[in-house]
């Protein structure tokens, strides 16, 4: 039969599943085999291996009903929360692809998709969407979902390209090299004083230090994703073909903030150097150990001749520390909630300061994050 005609059912994805996801993503047609495997890997190391999904479903799969044949699905990323210390459940939805002979046959693709997001908006608790393409957010829109302003927040490190972007090729890269010395001589000299007493230094894997300081920080925070070791290790250290590093702040031993660093490229495949703030937990009181951890950040990303780094905040503290770090902020595509009516009692998540949301949240930059280090 033709896959677009086929007759489909919408369950939740089982380990079974596994192989025929991997020849659905096969036929990506962004992909090549190698990242396609890769993708593969990926999505069952967060469809099976999340810490946080008990008996949550982590995916909805569309299955052929004759052969079982996966031609659809969609992420649904359960994960523990705080709403001002408290316990709560929070869930990302992501991930949404379709075999383009379903997505081409129209009116099949478009019900297909509906049964897909049918699911989602079943969970019990709130679902943002963070990444999405402009086709599913106008798709996100006529569904009612709620619509939150989001706020990315940009470093840039090429200043020389941004003023004179007319320059002759060797005198820019000559400028852009000139301007990352000054930067990294200033970025030194300020993280001496900026950041006093802070010590920054590699987290080769997140110990039970990062349970204590997820429950104590989230008592200053409102809806926040519990960042206890077991997720942060699953998320940044055991996951396949990985390529994030993080970095912890300590002060006279104690934990006071960590960040997660990704290097690559943009998402238009320009030959430009992108640094991405992944994830980031700290204390929205406390200003040194943000401090030296933006000035370790920067100074990372300039060794890797990035041109800009990124990140989201919406928490109105951090916003501001993260200016004063010369991050200025930007208006991206807006953070859309399902079930935002069934948050916890007092949040308010139709607001910006409903929620501290970082890039790492939901998926895309765990599948950015996929493959070869590209030079």
């Amino acid at each position: 039969m033709v896959k677009g005609l086929a007759k489909l059912d919408v369950r939740p994805y089982r380990p079974s599943d596994a192989d025929s996801v991997r020849a659905l993503l096969h036929t990506r047609p962004e992909l090549d085999d190698a990242d396609a495997d890769r993708r593969a890997d990926m999505f069952q190391w967060l469809a099976e291996h999340n810490p946080h999904a008990g008996k949550d479903a982590t995916y909805f799969v569309a299955v052929d009903r004759e052969t079982e044949e996966v031609l659809a699905y969609i992420g649904r990323m359960p994960l523990d929360a705080y709403w001002r210390g408290e316990p709560t459940r929070l869930y990302f939805g992501h991930d949404l692809y379709m075999h383009p002979d379903r997505r081409n046959q129209g009116a099949s693709g478009f019900f297909t998709t509906m049964k897909l997001y049918g699911q989602v908006e079943k969970s019990p608790g709130p679902v943002g969407l963070l990444w999405t393409s402009p086709l599913n957010l106008e798709f996100q829109r006529r569904r009612g979902y709620t619509e939150v302003s989001s706020l990315r927040l940009v470093k840039v490190l090429d200043p020389i390209g941004k003023v004179l972007p007319g320059l002759p090729r060797p005198v820019a890269d000559i400028g852009a090299q000139v301007a990352r010395w000054s930067m990294s001589f200033a970025e030194r000299s300020l993280k001496r004083v900026r950041g006093a007493g802070v010590e920054v230094s590699p987290i080769r894997r997140f110990d039970e230090r990062f349970d204590a300081f997820a429950e104590r920080t989230a008592r200053r925070l409102p809806l926040v994703v519990k960042r206890d070791a077991a997720y942060l290790n699953w998320k940044y250290i055991d996951r396949p073909n990985n390529r994030f590093e993080s970095f912890a702040a300590t002060v006279g031993g104690e934990l006071r903030g960590f960040m997660t660093l990704l290097d690559g490229y943009d998402e238009k495949g320009e030959a430009e150097r992108e640094g991405f703030i992944v994830d980031y937990l700290l204390d929205p009181d406390e200003t040194a150990s943000l401090n030296a951890l933006c000035h370790h950040a920067t100074l990372y990303f300039l060794e890797r001749c990035a041109v800009r780094i990124h990140l989201m905040a919406t928490e109105r503290r951090l916003v501001e520390k993260f200016n004063q770090n010369l991050f200025l902020s930007r208006p991206v595509d807006p953070l859309m909630v399902i079930n935002a009516d069934r948050g916890p009692a007092g949040a308010h998540l139709d607001t910006l300061d409903g929620w501290q949301i970082n890039c790492g949240d939901s998926d895309g930059l765990c599948f950015w994050g996929l493959g070869r280090a590209r030079e």
